[in-house]
């Protein structure tokens, strides 16, 4: 027997590489599935808090209307607000009135 020429064994080869590729299939199949539920508990998770911060801000709302319903001028006074004397109002060109009003003539 040369050098050359070498005795293989494809069955072997082709078993050790199916087998190869039936454990990475395995390995990548449950890493897939577990990374599957651990975002699907994470979105439950997630929801959980959206619900719970909204229930929050809900309360908040309610708060913020009752003390505005209650509001009257003696309370406003009292915290320190005054009425607003005479308004005035000022206008002014933008920049892009100007150009238009410039390339009108």
């Amino acid at each position: 027997m040369s050098l050359l020429q070498r005795d293989i064994n494809y069955e072997r080869v082709a078993f050790w590489a199916l087998s190869l590729l039936v454990l990475l299939f395995v390995f990548g199949y449950s890493y897939f599935v577990n990374m599957t539920v651990l975002h699907v508990v994470g979105r439950q998770n997630t929801e959980q808090q959206i619900s719970e911060v909204r229930v929050h801000v809900s309360e908040l709302e309610t708060t913020y209307f009752a003390r505005v319903n209650s509001m009257n001028l003696d309370l406003a006074v009292s915290y320190g607000l005054e009425e607003a004397g005479e308004t005035t109002f000022v206008s002014r060109k933008t920049l892009a009135k100007k150009i238009l009003t410039l390339n009108n003539f």
